[in-house]
């Protein structure tokens, strides 16, 4: 860094205490003015597997490994909106790759409710963005809005998710996952939308696997 300049400023914190972020986040904003970008590249692999993990254990590893990449992305936001800034989210092969002793530090999960009628991705990708082991729910009839512009996903690769719609009836720009899923998640007290059929998705019984025309990604991101 020195190399570079000598106007920085490092900060050291425990990631897992998470109101910690904020003051810091706006400490920066104070003594520079602005926010360029985020890099989010922090994490563990505690070595939590699935027969010797309590739920306790699983909770609190998804907590050290994710909670404070959404708290930075969360606090930041406002200021990268001014600077026309980005975030970078570093995850782990092991997520695509597999390997021991991982349950908790590969299970990265995202949860989209595309019930509140919104795209899941406004602009277009510039470079390829990976998307694996999520949950993609949707509890409105309306099938999900992936996306707004035209080709926003080409250059987005979808593995290993799962696609709920409520409607029965899967979106006809729903990406292409050769290896995805579409089942009901149950969620429990997970509550949809007001033209939600049931209300709320536990208890929900499972739909019948929706066939629709796929938008399918160029060959290089299949």
């Amino acid at each position: 860094m020195k190399a570079i300049t000598d106007n920085y400023r490092t900060y050291l914190m425990d990631l897992n205490d998470t109101d910690d972020i904020a003051p810091i986040v706006e400490d920066v904003v104070k003594t520079y003015g602005h926010i360029d970008g985020l890099v989010n590249n922090a994490d563990r692999n505690d070595n939590l597997d699935l027969d010797h993990t309590s739920w306790r254990e699983f909770e609190q590893s998804l907590h050290g490994n994710l909670t404070h990449y959404y708290e930075l992305a969360h606090r930041c936001a406002p200021y990268l909106r001014e600077s026309k800034g980005a975030i970078v989210d570093i995850s782990s092969k092991t997520a695509l790759t597999g390997q021991g002793k991982t349950s908790a530090y590969a299970a990265n999960l995202l949860v989209f409710d595309a019930s509140k009628g919104v795209h899941f991705h406004d602009e277009v990708f510039k470079d390829t963005v990976y998307f694996m082991n999520n949950v993609f729910c949707n509890t409105s009839t309306t099938p999900t809005q992936w996306y707004r512009k035209t080709d926003a996903l080409a250059k987005a690769a979808f593995s290993n998710n799962d696609y709920y719609e409520a409607g029965g009836k899967a979106s006809d720009t729903q990406p292409e996952d050769k290896r995805g899923l579409e089942v009901d998640p149950k969620f429990v007290g997970f509550s949809g939308g007001s033209d939600t059929p049931a209300g709320k998705l536990a208890g929900v019984a499972p739909k019948p696997r929706p066939t629709s025309t796929r938008h399918t990604p160029p060959p290089s991101c299949a």
